[in-house]
Protein backbone atom coordinates (compact mmCIF):
# COMPACT_ATOMS: atom_id res chain seq x y z
CA UNK A 1 0.00 0.00 0.00
CA UNK A 2 2.89 2.51 0.62
CA UNK A 3 4.33 1.47 -2.23
CA UNK A 4 0.95 2.22 -4.20
CA UNK A 5 0.64 5.50 -2.44
CA UNK A 6 4.52 6.66 -3.76
CA UNK A 7 3.96 5.84 -6.79
CA UNK A 8 1.13 7.83 -6.92
CA UNK A 9 2.85 10.89 -5.82
CA UNK A 10 5.68 10.13 -7.87
CA UNK A 11 3.09 10.62 -10.64
CA UNK A 12 1.80 13.82 -9.24
CA UNK A 13 4.77 15.36 -8.96
CA UNK A 14 5.74 14.56 -12.32
CA UNK A 15 2.26 15.78 -13.58
CA UNK A 16 2.96 19.10 -11.95
CA UNK A 17 7.03 19.07 -12.75
CA UNK A 18 6.45 22.33 -15.38
CA UNK A 19 5.41 24.22 -11.91
CA UNK A 20 8.33 23.18 -9.94
CA UNK A 21 10.63 26.22 -9.89
CA UNK A 22 14.43 24.95 -9.29
CA UNK A 23 16.29 22.02 -9.61
CA UNK A 24 17.13 22.25 -5.65
CA UNK A 25 13.27 21.41 -5.26
CA UNK A 26 12.78 18.68 -7.73
CA UNK A 27 16.07 17.34 -5.37
CA UNK A 28 13.53 18.06 -1.99
CA UNK A 29 9.97 16.19 -3.40
CA UNK A 30 12.39 13.20 -4.56
CA UNK A 31 14.42 12.99 -0.78
CA UNK A 32 10.27 13.50 0.04
CA UNK A 33 9.12 10.17 -1.87
CA UNK A 34 12.29 8.45 -0.12
CA UNK A 35 11.09 9.90 2.90
CA UNK A 36 14.43 11.25 4.34
CA UNK A 37 12.49 14.20 5.18
CA UNK A 38 15.08 16.30 6.61
CA UNK A 39 16.96 16.82 3.53
CA UNK A 40 13.77 17.39 1.80
CA UNK A 41 13.16 20.41 3.79
CA UNK A 42 16.74 21.12 3.45
CA UNK A 43 16.57 21.61 -0.39
CA UNK A 44 12.98 23.05 -0.64
CA UNK A 45 13.09 25.76 1.67
CA UNK A 46 10.43 27.10 4.77
CA UNK A 47 7.55 27.72 2.58
CA UNK A 48 8.03 26.69 -1.46
CA UNK A 49 5.59 28.57 -3.65
CA UNK A 50 4.44 25.49 -5.84
CA UNK A 51 1.93 22.95 -4.57
CA UNK A 52 4.35 19.84 -4.86
CA UNK A 53 7.08 21.42 -2.97
CA UNK A 54 4.69 22.87 -0.62
CA UNK A 55 2.63 19.26 0.09
CA UNK A 56 6.06 18.02 0.59
CA UNK A 57 7.32 20.53 2.73
CA UNK A 58 4.39 20.40 4.90
CA UNK A 59 4.64 16.28 5.17
CA UNK A 60 8.54 16.93 6.76
CA UNK A 61 7.10 19.18 9.10
CA UNK A 62 4.60 16.80 10.31
CA UNK A 63 7.74 14.16 10.18
CA UNK A 64 9.86 16.20 12.21
CA UNK A 65 7.64 16.85 15.22
CA UNK A 66 6.56 20.52 13.59
CA UNK A 67 2.86 19.18 14.10
CA UNK A 68 0.72 22.88 13.79
CA UNK A 69 3.01 24.18 11.17
CA UNK A 70 2.60 20.99 9.10
CA UNK A 71 -0.98 20.94 9.41
CA UNK A 72 -1.55 25.06 8.53
CA UNK A 73 0.13 24.48 5.38
CA UNK A 74 -2.39 21.33 4.45
CA UNK A 75 -4.98 22.78 5.40
CA UNK A 76 -4.11 25.72 2.95
CA UNK A 77 -3.38 23.41 -0.08
CA UNK A 78 -6.73 21.09 0.43
CA UNK A 79 -8.96 24.79 0.98
CA UNK A 80 -8.04 25.92 -2.59
CA UNK A 81 -8.19 24.10 -5.67
CA UNK A 82 -5.23 22.17 -7.55
CA UNK A 83 -2.92 19.48 -7.12
CA UNK A 84 -2.40 17.85 -4.45
CA UNK A 85 -5.46 19.00 -2.52
CA UNK A 86 -6.38 15.20 -1.96
CA UNK A 87 -3.21 14.50 -0.43
CA UNK A 88 -3.20 17.12 1.89
CA UNK A 89 -6.79 16.15 2.99
CA UNK A 90 -5.85 12.68 3.92
CA UNK A 91 -2.45 13.55 5.38
CA UNK A 92 -3.95 15.85 7.85
CA UNK A 93 -7.47 13.93 8.35
CA UNK A 94 -4.74 10.58 9.18
CA UNK A 95 -2.56 12.73 11.62
CA UNK A 96 -5.83 14.52 13.43
CA UNK A 97 -7.07 10.87 13.60
CA UNK A 98 -4.23 9.59 15.28
CA UNK A 99 -4.05 12.06 17.78
CA UNK A 100 -7.47 11.43 18.72
CA UNK A 101 -9.12 15.17 17.08
CA UNK A 102 -12.05 13.46 15.54
CA UNK A 103 -14.01 16.58 15.99
CA UNK A 104 -11.41 18.33 14.10
CA UNK A 105 -11.60 15.91 10.98
CA UNK A 106 -14.90 16.14 10.76
CA UNK A 107 -14.27 20.12 10.20
CA UNK A 108 -11.56 19.69 8.52
CA UNK A 109 -13.67 17.19 5.57
CA UNK A 110 -17.07 18.92 5.62
CA UNK A 111 -15.26 22.38 4.79
CA UNK A 112 -12.20 21.62 2.43
CA UNK A 113 -11.74 20.76 -1.94
CA UNK A 114 -9.65 18.46 -1.39
CA UNK A 115 -10.16 15.80 -3.86
CA UNK A 116 -8.23 12.69 -6.53
CA UNK A 117 -7.24 10.63 -3.11
CA UNK A 118 -4.40 8.41 -2.99
CA UNK A 119 -5.88 6.06 -1.03
CA UNK A 120 -9.41 6.95 -0.56
CA UNK A 121 -11.06 3.65 1.03
CA UNK A 122 -8.47 4.83 4.36
CA UNK A 123 -9.79 8.63 4.50
CA UNK A 124 -13.89 7.23 4.04
CA UNK A 125 -12.84 5.17 7.17
CA UNK A 126 -11.03 7.59 9.30
CA UNK A 127 -13.68 10.39 8.37
CA UNK A 128 -16.56 7.55 8.81
CA UNK A 129 -14.90 6.70 12.71
CA UNK A 130 -14.95 9.86 13.51
CA UNK A 131 -17.63 11.02 12.73
CA UNK A 132 -19.54 7.74 15.16
CA UNK A 133 -16.87 8.89 17.64
CA UNK A 134 -18.62 12.43 17.26
CA UNK A 135 -22.24 10.56 18.05
CA UNK A 136 -22.58 11.66 14.30
CA UNK A 137 -24.02 7.78 13.53
CA UNK A 138 -26.36 9.46 10.40
CA UNK A 139 -23.28 10.39 8.65
CA UNK A 140 -20.80 8.02 9.85
CA UNK A 141 -22.54 5.15 7.75
CA UNK A 142 -22.35 6.67 4.17
CA UNK A 143 -18.53 7.33 4.72
CA UNK A 144 -18.21 3.51 5.90
CA UNK A 145 -19.95 2.45 3.57
CA UNK A 146 -17.73 3.98 1.03
CA UNK A 147 -15.03 1.55 2.07
CA UNK A 148 -15.71 -1.10 -0.25
CA UNK A 149 -11.92 -2.67 -0.58
CA UNK A 150 -8.56 -2.70 0.65
CA UNK A 151 -7.32 -3.03 4.38
CA UNK A 152 -9.57 -0.75 6.12
CA UNK A 153 -13.03 -2.67 4.86
CA UNK A 154 -12.92 -4.97 7.87
CA UNK A 155 -12.65 -2.21 10.17
CA UNK A 156 -15.42 -0.16 8.30
CA UNK A 157 -17.55 -3.22 8.50
CA UNK A 158 -17.19 -3.29 12.59
CA UNK A 159 -18.15 0.09 12.81
CA UNK A 160 -20.90 -0.32 10.47
CA UNK A 161 -21.94 -3.40 12.99
CA UNK A 162 -21.24 -0.69 15.85
CA UNK A 163 -24.29 1.97 14.18
CA UNK A 164 -26.93 -1.44 13.80
CA UNK A 165 -26.29 -2.88 17.55
CA UNK A 166 -27.11 0.86 18.92
CA UNK A 167 -29.71 1.10 16.43
CA UNK A 168 -31.01 -2.29 18.09
CA UNK A 169 -30.21 -3.92 14.58
CA UNK A 170 -28.72 -7.26 16.25
CA UNK A 171 -29.22 -9.60 13.37
CA UNK A 172 -28.13 -7.30 10.91
CA UNK A 173 -24.96 -6.09 13.37
CA UNK A 174 -24.49 -9.71 13.52
CA UNK A 175 -24.32 -10.12 9.87
CA UNK A 176 -22.29 -7.28 8.93
CA UNK A 177 -19.45 -9.20 11.38
CA UNK A 178 -20.20 -12.15 9.47
CA UNK A 179 -19.20 -9.82 6.07
CA UNK A 180 -15.89 -8.50 7.83
CA UNK A 181 -14.23 -12.22 8.49
CA UNK A 182 -13.64 -12.53 5.26
CA UNK A 183 -12.60 -9.07 4.51
CA UNK A 184 -10.20 -8.97 7.44
CA UNK A 185 -8.74 -12.68 5.81
CA UNK A 186 -8.22 -10.38 3.02
CA UNK A 187 -5.67 -8.15 4.61
CA UNK A 188 -2.43 -7.18 3.00
CA UNK A 189 -0.78 -8.27 6.41
CA UNK A 190 -1.48 -11.73 6.94
CA UNK A 191 -0.87 -11.99 10.91
CA UNK A 192 -3.07 -8.72 10.90
CA UNK A 193 -5.74 -10.19 9.13
CA UNK A 194 -5.72 -13.52 11.28
CA UNK A 195 -5.81 -11.49 14.29
CA UNK A 196 -8.57 -9.13 12.94
CA UNK A 197 -10.79 -12.25 11.96
CA UNK A 198 -10.30 -13.91 15.61
CA UNK A 199 -11.43 -10.49 16.93
CA UNK A 200 -14.16 -10.30 14.69
CA UNK A 201 -15.54 -13.83 15.47
CA UNK A 202 -15.63 -13.02 19.09
CA UNK A 203 -17.53 -9.96 18.60
CA UNK A 204 -20.12 -11.83 16.31
CA UNK A 205 -20.37 -14.38 18.72
CA UNK A 206 -20.93 -11.71 21.90
CA UNK A 207 -23.60 -10.26 20.13
CA UNK A 208 -25.59 -13.67 19.27
CA UNK A 209 -24.65 -14.92 23.15
CA UNK A 210 -25.95 -11.56 24.53
CA UNK A 211 -29.31 -12.03 21.97
CA UNK A 212 -29.88 -15.52 23.45
CA UNK A 213 -29.82 -14.39 26.89
CA UNK A 214 -31.52 -10.97 26.59
CA UNK A 215 -33.78 -11.13 24.15
CA UNK A 216 -37.73 -11.52 24.81
CA UNK A 217 -40.34 -13.63 23.35
CA UNK A 218 -37.89 -16.17 22.58
CA UNK A 219 -38.32 -20.12 22.40
CA UNK A 220 -36.26 -22.90 24.43
CA UNK A 221 -35.74 -23.83 21.08
CA UNK A 222 -34.65 -20.43 19.31
CA UNK A 223 -32.47 -19.99 22.53
CA UNK A 224 -30.45 -22.87 22.17
CA UNK A 225 -30.19 -22.43 18.47
CA UNK A 226 -28.66 -19.00 19.37
CA UNK A 227 -26.31 -20.21 22.02
CA UNK A 228 -24.93 -23.25 19.29
CA UNK A 229 -24.60 -20.23 16.47
CA UNK A 230 -22.32 -18.77 19.40
CA UNK A 231 -20.23 -21.47 20.77
CA UNK A 232 -19.32 -22.28 16.98
CA UNK A 233 -17.76 -18.75 16.34
CA UNK A 234 -15.68 -18.70 19.35
CA UNK A 235 -15.29 -22.12 18.56
CA UNK A 236 -13.43 -21.06 15.55
CA UNK A 237 -10.73 -18.89 17.08
CA UNK A 238 -7.57 -21.39 16.97
CA UNK A 239 -5.48 -22.15 20.25
CA UNK A 240 -2.40 -20.31 18.98
CA UNK A 241 -4.72 -16.96 18.29
CA UNK A 242 -3.68 -13.98 21.13
CA UNK A 243 -7.49 -13.81 21.70
CA UNK A 244 -7.73 -17.80 22.39
CA UNK A 245 -8.54 -17.07 25.99
CA UNK A 246 -11.26 -14.74 25.86
CA UNK A 247 -12.58 -17.40 22.70
CA UNK A 248 -12.53 -19.97 25.88
CA UNK A 249 -14.56 -17.01 28.01
CA UNK A 250 -17.23 -17.17 25.35
CA UNK A 251 -17.54 -21.09 25.15
CA UNK A 252 -17.81 -21.14 28.68
CA UNK A 253 -20.73 -18.87 29.20
CA UNK A 254 -22.11 -20.73 26.47
CA UNK A 255 -21.84 -24.01 28.03
CA UNK A 256 -23.41 -22.75 31.30
CA UNK A 257 -26.52 -21.48 29.62
CA UNK A 258 -26.75 -24.38 28.11
CA UNK A 259 -26.71 -26.77 30.75
CA UNK A 260 -23.13 -27.83 30.70
CA UNK A 261 -21.73 -26.69 33.87
CA UNK A 262 -18.95 -29.20 33.94
CA UNK A 263 -17.72 -28.13 30.83
CA UNK A 264 -18.27 -24.49 31.51
CA UNK A 265 -16.15 -24.55 34.34
CA UNK A 266 -13.33 -26.21 32.25
CA UNK A 267 -13.41 -23.40 29.69
CA UNK A 268 -13.27 -21.10 32.22
CA UNK A 269 -10.02 -23.26 33.90
CA UNK A 270 -8.19 -23.25 30.49
CA UNK A 271 -9.13 -19.47 30.44
CA UNK A 272 -7.70 -18.71 33.31
CA UNK A 273 -4.19 -20.90 32.50
CA UNK A 274 -3.92 -19.06 28.96
CA UNK A 275 -4.28 -15.60 30.40
CA UNK A 276 -3.01 -15.20 33.66
CA UNK A 277 -3.60 -11.37 33.22
CA UNK A 278 -7.25 -12.19 33.29
CA UNK A 279 -7.35 -14.39 35.88
CA UNK A 280 -9.82 -12.75 38.19
CA UNK A 281 -12.15 -12.58 35.50
CA UNK A 282 -12.43 -16.59 35.10
CA UNK A 283 -12.26 -16.71 38.78
CA UNK A 284 -15.90 -15.21 39.00
CA UNK A 285 -17.04 -16.98 36.22
CA UNK A 286 -15.96 -19.89 37.94
CA UNK A 287 -18.16 -18.45 41.11
CA UNK A 288 -21.13 -17.75 38.81
CA UNK A 289 -21.33 -21.44 37.48
CA UNK A 290 -20.98 -22.69 40.63
CA UNK A 291 -23.87 -20.87 42.05
CA UNK A 292 -25.87 -21.84 39.26
CA UNK A 293 -25.28 -25.10 40.10
CA UNK A 294 -26.17 -24.70 43.51
CA UNK A 295 -22.72 -25.50 45.14
CA UNK A 296 -22.92 -21.83 47.25
CA UNK A 297 -20.07 -22.11 49.50
CA UNK A 298 -17.74 -23.35 46.94
CA UNK A 299 -19.53 -20.03 44.57
CA UNK A 300 -18.42 -17.79 47.49
CA UNK A 301 -14.91 -19.29 47.83
CA UNK A 302 -14.38 -18.52 44.50
CA UNK A 303 -15.83 -14.87 44.44
CA UNK A 304 -13.28 -14.18 47.30
CA UNK A 305 -10.23 -15.32 45.14
CA UNK A 306 -11.38 -13.52 42.08
CA UNK A 307 -11.75 -10.37 44.36
CA UNK A 308 -7.86 -10.91 45.54
CA UNK A 309 -6.97 -11.49 42.09
CA UNK A 310 -8.85 -7.81 40.86
CA UNK A 311 -7.33 -6.11 43.60
CA UNK A 312 -3.56 -7.18 43.15
CA UNK A 313 -4.24 -6.84 39.20
CA UNK A 314 -5.58 -3.08 40.27
CA UNK A 315 -1.74 -2.55 42.45
CA UNK A 316 0.27 -3.47 39.55
CA UNK A 317 -1.35 -1.40 36.69
CA UNK A 318 -2.46 2.21 36.15
CA UNK A 319 -5.48 3.56 37.53
CA UNK A 320 -8.42 1.97 35.52
CA UNK A 321 -6.16 -0.63 33.68
CA UNK A 322 -7.40 -2.95 35.87
CA UNK A 323 -10.72 -4.63 37.04
CA UNK A 324 -13.99 -6.84 35.32
CA UNK A 325 -13.18 -7.72 31.71
CA UNK A 326 -16.16 -7.72 28.91
CA UNK A 327 -17.40 -10.82 30.06
CA UNK A 328 -18.43 -9.44 33.79
CA UNK A 329 -19.66 -6.05 32.66
CA UNK A 330 -22.14 -7.38 30.06
CA UNK A 331 -23.74 -9.92 32.93
CA UNK A 332 -23.86 -7.15 35.17
CA UNK A 333 -25.80 -5.24 32.47
CA UNK A 334 -28.30 -8.31 31.92
CA UNK A 335 -28.37 -10.10 34.95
Amino acid sequence: MARRIAGVLAALFLGAAPAVASVAQRGGIAHGLAGRWEQALDRLGPAPADRSGAYFAAVAHLELGQRNRGLVALRRLSDAPGAFGGAALEKGVERLFADGQFAAVVEWFETTRGERFLDEGALRYRVGQSYLLAGEGAKAGPQLEAVTSGPYRAYALHSLAVLLFAEGRLREAVDRLGEAVPAAAAHPDPAVGRLLADRLRIARGRLVYQSAVAAPGLTAEARTNLFRAATAQFGRVPAGSPLYPEALRGLGWCALESGEGARALGAFEAAAAADPVGRHEDLWAQGRVLERLGHADEAARMYGLAREEALAAAAREPAGAAGGGPWSALHARIG
